[in-house]
């Protein structure tokens, strides 16, 4: 089995979190570090930005990448994976690739009301559409949240945040709407998982999991 795999996020912070989680998952793998942009504000510049910018930057990672032998991609960032379309991408240059946006395609069909905090309204969107599309009708209840990044970036701890951003109230609020699940749609959310599971008995989906189930299969071929 393979065994070199180009981590691909944002920012430094969660290119890290990507790094050290696959690390952690199996230490035989040799990740490599590829972060965009220097912090949350450039990487939401570069996702808005023109297609033609973002496609000569992911150009230059994939090369580096593939110059080091490297032929699976790990797309840790859900507002990354929603602005570029790196599925089509990857299958252009003969490689795996893995994002988020793929375990949410799955996930669609299990459930009917799903709420999704994530990072910006443009992953946000992106998320509900790739649900919609597998799981027509299905019930999405979004949360845009720019600060949690912020405040991770800041290494404001996970019960320091819970305690600011009001996490119980944000849990009242979703349970109340009917939501069956709690997707962390962002790569950073991780870190405060533990802590909204505190609050609720829903399920908090960290879809890093699927991503690394997905991953393995990919490199075995």
């Amino acid at each position: 089995m393979r065994n070199k795999v180009a981590v691909i996020a944002g920012t430094k912070v969660d290119t890290q979190m990507g790094v050290d989680y696959l690390k952690s998952k199996d230490p035989s793998l040799e990740p490599f570090y590829y972060n965009i942009s220097p912090s949350p504000e450039a990487q939401r510049v570069f996702q808005y930005g023109d297609e033609e910018t973002k496609k000569r930057i992911i150009t230059n990672v994939f090369e580096d990448a593939e110059q080091k032998g490297i032929q699976d991609f790990f797309i840790y960032c859900n507002s990354l994976s929603a602005a570029f379309d790196f599925e089509s991408f990857a299958k252009s240059r003969g490689v795996q690739v893995v994002t988020p946006i793929m375990v949410y395609r799955k996930l669609a069909s299990e459930y009917q009301h799903i709420a999704v905090i994530a990072a910006n309204c443009l992953s946000t969107r992106n998320i509900e559409k790739q649900m919609w599309d597998v799981h027509p009708g299905i019930d999405v209840t979004g949360f845009s949240v720019g600060a949690f990044v912020r405040a991770i970036e800041r290494s404001m701890t996970a019960e320091e945040m819970a305690e600011f951003f009001h996490f119980r109230g944000l849990i009242d609020f979703i349970e109340s709407n009917g939501a069956e699940g709690i997707i962390l749609g962002c790569t950073h959310f991780p870190h405060f998982k533990a802590e909204m599971e505190k609050l609720t008995d829903l399920p908090v989906i960290d879809p890093a999991d699927g991503m690394y189930e997905m991953l393995i299969e990919g490199m075995k071929s």
